[in-house]
């Protein structure tokens, strides 16, 4: 787990549950290729790639943020004893991620918002855990906060009953993960710009980013001069500035998916925004730069 991050009244803290998975470029972006991925070792280290193979390396993590006495997680990862037989990364994990979270200084009772940039299997499975033999929620004093948009798309995929074996996962994750929520009373469907209530957490606003989900949000918190931005599957890994247009396998709409990472990009590159990638391995939080036309990702910290 990274140390604490201060902007101004709000500090975040990565919670990681899986910190280095190995991925073979063209299982997460079909056009690349190792090769592709080798010439592109003088500036990706080794935390983000295997120089011998050229494969990939990503984190699966949450991030918590405490404002105003609050406590906010932004996204709950893949889940433990969860049945994900089509996706190997997240089947019938058995990891520490509890006890990461309460290593941060949080139980899960004293979680307030669990704020859902989308609804992927791998960003949604500890909103749930087993307790006699049901699906409950993990966080039991939180409101759930869900784009409207990709609860009704998960709905009705769920309710299509998909027979192919990585839809299945999907719809499987909608199941135990998300629909519990619901059930429970716990979740609020909201909009694309959802400024979270002021007297919950001033200056946490959700941000439309839609292409990998329909749905998707970036989240922004705020807090006099700084800003940070989280943002969820916009952007997997840092190979992909070297080209912002190439496609994600799991992106549902690649043009908007893609539109969406020349926004980002364009708005916050040079600048003072911090970026708080959702899979980005260990610094993971940095800044987007550019240097004779080439885009970068500037590491706030190298632990």
């Amino acid at each position: 787990m990274s140390k604490t991050i201060s902007l101004g009244s709000l500090t975040v803290d990565r919670v990681v549950e899986c910190g280095r998975y190995r991925f073979a470029p063209d299982a997460l972006f079909p056009s690349l290729t190792r090769d592709h991925v080798r010439q592109s070792a003088d500036w990706l280290d080794a935390r983000l790639i295997d120089r011998g193979t050229g494969d990939l390396f990503l984190s699966f993590h949450s991030y918590v943020i405490r404002v105003n006495g609050r406590v906010i997680l932004v996204d709950t990862c893949s889940g433990n004893h969860k049945d994900r037989p089509a996706l190997p990364a997240h089947h019938q994990l058995n990891t520490r991620y509890l006890e990461n979270l309460v290593a941060s200084g949080v139980r899960p009772e004293e979680v307030d918002v669990v704020l859902c940039t989308h609804l992927h299997p791998d960003h949604t499975g500890w909103n749930t855990q087993r307790a006699d033999g049901r699906w409950v929620p993990t966080f039991p004093n939180a409101r759930y906060l869900m784009s409207a948009i990709d609860f009704a798309h998960f709905e009705e995929f769920y309710s299509r009953r998909p027979t192919d074996p990585v839809a299945a996962d999907v719809a499987r994750s909608f199941e135990d993960s998300v629909l519990p929520i619901a059930e429970a009373g716990q979740a609020d469907l909201v909009s694309l710009d959802h400024r979270v209530h002021d007297e919950l957490a001033a200056g946490v606003w959700f941000e439309s980013a839609a292409g990998h989900s329909p749905g998707q949000v970036i989240i922004h918190a705020k807090s006099a001069e700084h800003h940070a931005v989280f943002s969820a599957d916009v952007m997997h890994h840092p190979v992909q500035l070297q080209n912002l247009s190439m496609p994600m396998g799991g992106d549902a709409d690649p043009l908007a998916a893609a539109a969406t990472r020349h926004r980002l990009v364009q708005a916050y590159v040079d600048t003072g925004t911090l970026i708080l990638p959702a899979h980005f391995p260990d610094p993971c939080i940095g800044r987007f730069s550019s240097s004779a036309d080439e885009l970068r990702f500037a590491w706030l910290e190298r632990n």
